[in-house]
């Protein structure tokens, strides 16, 4: 019997969650939270894992936070994961619209960090045109916050006795991180699990599917 951890790590390497809506006006394709769920159901099933959704407001409605929790039929083992959207004001939009798309947001980033999604480029979700003239001190900020989420990712990396360079290259494309990305490694290390032991076993895994 599987633990929920190599469950979920063989539901990560088998997912992909196609980009199946086009933003007209930027002209690229991105993915929605039911974009990931039609993709992913299949693969909950065929491994007997149970998705499940809870949102709650918080901060006296201004935010609304979204708990995902997947559950092993087999041993009731859970792991959780979280993301909080801000419930703005949009024009010609009712309070229920508006907090239906901060759930909609709030769930997709859960579903991201849950399954190793990366959406750090070309998403309407992961843009921001207020931000376009970045300053100096706003890159290097952003610069300094990437290096020490690599510092961290490669810490548990080498934590989990995997030392060998190609091996790590490998190992991180396997498990759907962007090093180049921040949101990508975020999306890993705010996983609500041992994260040593999830690369152990997708380690393994790899190993194994490469043998087979």
């Amino acid at each position: 019997m599987k633990n929920v951890t190599k469950k979920l790590v063989a539901v990560q390497s088998e997912l992909k969650a196609k980009k199946g809506r086009v933003n007209k006006f930027g002209g690229f394709s991105y993915r929605s939270a039911e974009d990931i769920l039609e993709a992913v159901k299949p693969l909950l099933k065929k491994n007997e894992l149970v998705l499940m959704f809870k949102d709650k407001l918080i901060d006296s409605c201004k935010y609304l936070e979204t708990e995902l929790t997947l559950i092993d039929s087999e041993s009731g083992e859970t792991l959780q994961n979280s993301s909080v959207a801000i419930i703005g004001e949009h024009k010609g939009m009712s309070a229920e619209q508006v907090t239906g798309c901060a759930s909609s947001y709030a769930r997709k980033y859960a579903l991201n960090g849950m399954f190793a999604i990366d959406d750090s480029s070309a998403d309407p979700d992961s843009l921001d045109n207020s931000k376009q003239n970045v300053s100096v001190n706003d890159n290097s900020k952003n610069k300094n916050a990437l290096l020490e989420a690599k510092k961290k990712l490669f810490s548990l990396i080498t934590e989990a006795g995997i030392k060998n360079t190609n091996d790590v290259k490998e190992l991180v494309g396997f498990m759907g991180i962007n090093t180049n990305s921040l949101d990508s490694i975020n999306n890993f290390l705010c996983l609500e699990s041992d994260l040593v032991e999830t690369i152990k076993t997708a380690y393994t895994i790899m190993h194994e599917q490469a043998l087979n």
